[in-house]
């Protein structure tokens, strides 16, 4: 064996589990279906209103002749395509109008929302403004002498 098949074994090895009792490779034969189609089963009605099984059908085929199509159904069918469209355009204007009443009615709320929240971010900028003014002049930082230390207390030499 050539060192590029001990390593490729080795390689494909790693999430085999399947050894045998002396730890070797083993790799059980694995039975591959063949490839198979759907069942087929044609079943007809007797007589007596009873289905039948009729064994030994490989496929089925079914021939049909297509309708014959209208003279006039080009026609039809154009007519229907044109108030197709115009049902489209009209729905369009109409959603188009729905939209717009509504933009105007939401307008002036939307524009005094806008107002009342840039007076609340004005205030509140103040207010965290004097907040921070207000805590250096109740607790100025304290000096590193009077900190208090984290841990167990240190060894004097």
């Amino acid at each position: 064996m050539r060192s590029d098949d001990i390593l490729t074994q080795i390689d494909q090895a790693l999430d085999d589990w399947t050894v045998s009792d002396d730890a070797m490779r083993s790799r059980p034969a694995v039975d591959v279906p063949a490839e198979r189609g759907p069942e087929t089963s044609v079943q007809i009605m007797d007589e007596a209103g009873e289905w039948q099984e009729i064994p030994g059908i490989g496929s089925v085929e079914i021939q049909m002749d297509e309708p014959p199509i209208p003279d006039d159904f080009a026609e039809k069918w154009a007519r229907l395509s044109k108030r197709i469209a115009r049902a489209e355009a009209e729905r369009a204007r109409h959603v188009r109008a729905v939209l717009e009443a509504f933009r105007e009615a939401v307008k002036p709320v939307a524009e005094e929302a806008g107002r009342t929240l840039a007076e609340l971010a004005a205030r509140t900028a103040r207010a965290a403004e004097h907040a921070r003014a207000d805590d250096y002049a109740l607790a100025p930082p304290r000096p590193a002498r009077l900190a208090i230390p984290y841990g167990p207390a240190r060894r004097r030499h």
